[in-house]
């Protein structure tokens, strides 16, 4: 399960550990919050807390729930995680879609910086036989 609970954000986990009846506060880490999840134990900021809950006893705590005691996620927890798997996916998909485009429009950059050199160069190459050939035509009149 815990494999599970590493792909989901620390809000969402938040609000997982809230839904089963844990007691959460203050700024824990993931792994505090993963940990939290799979014990089923109350926890606060502090990661000693998670680790031996006696070094702080007057902290009320709530009781786990029976799908947290017995570390079994509910039906709703299960539905859950899939959401946010599902939103994982359709963000994943997203992202990789406009790296797609970033790439697609990069390349249309680049094809069209090199048709633009190629009709500078070809407009060189004309404005160089149009001044060749007023010379020629000077060249002739002074004859």
């Amino acid at each position: 399960m815990a494999d599970e609970y590493v792909r989901i954000t620390v809000p969402e986990l938040k609000e997982l550990a809230k839904e089963r009846g844990l007691h959460v506060t203050g700024r824990l880490k993931k792994d505090e919050l993963i940990k939290l999840l799979c014990t089923g134990e109350s926890g606060t900021a502090s990661a000693s807390r998670l680790s031996s809950p006696e070094l702080n006893p007057g902290t009320p705590t709530r009781s786990p729930s029976p799908e947290a005691a017995g570390r079994s996620p509910s039906e709703r927890e299960r539905q859950r995680l899939h959401e946010i798997e599902l939103k994982r996916m359709e963000l994943e998909q997203r992202r990789m879609e406009c790296e797609e485009k970033k790439k697609q429009r990069q390349l249309e950059k680049e094809q069209l910086a090199v048709k633009r050199m190629e009709l500078e160069a070809q407009h060189e190459r004309e404005r160089e036989q149009l001044e060749e050939r007023r010379m020629e035509r000077e060249a002739r009149l002074e004859a």
